[in-house]
């Protein structure tokens, strides 16, 4: 079976695309419509990460997380990028999200747990979310300590 043919145009470094022109066109006019009238990107700096959260042309919430001093990728920085999907969501959902991420990618086993979900500034969702993935990793590491191979730990801090 054929595949359908698309239709590209663009303006800059934006794109539109569709089965015709006319949609192609219709698509980047909605593009840079939205772009020009997009909400400003959300920059947050939070336990040495900076946290860019901004919406895309095709209404999906994404976000960049930058570790900066990692001199292996990026020119010097770690980065991850991500969407965070088209589910109906607002700018606080979706940096509430982003803050969890970050928190996971932050803590420390030292670190006292309570505060450090108070310190992430999660909305209560995202924070039943954090301290449920803290509650497993210290019963991971507990289960490792306890001298069990990777896969015992993990099948026995997540309930199994």
């Amino acid at each position: 079976m054929r595949k359908p043919k698309t239709v590209t145009t663009s303006r800059g470094c934006v794109v539109g695309e569709g089965p015709n022109k006319n949609e192609a066109k219709l698509d980047l006019s909605n593009k840079i419509d939205f772009l020009c009238n997009a909400q400003a990107p959300h920059i947050e700096f939070r336990w040495g990460l900076t946290l860019i959260v901004a919406a895309s042309p095709v209404g999906e919430w994404c976000y960049q997380i930058i570790e900066p001093g990692k001199a292996t990728e990026h020119h010097g920085k770690t980065l991850w990028m991500n969407g965070l999907g088209s589910r109906p969501m607002t700018m606080s959902d979706a940096i509430s999200k982003v803050r969890m991420f970050a928190a996971q990618s932050a803590w420390e086993p030292r670190r006292d747990d309570e505060l450090f979900v108070f310190a992430s500034a999660c909305k209560e969702a995202e924070a039943a979310e954090l301290r449920s993935w803290v509650k497993w990793q210290r019963s991971y590491a507990k289960h490792k300590l306890d001298g069990k191979t990777d896969a015992e730990a993990h099948q026995l801090a997540s309930g199994f």
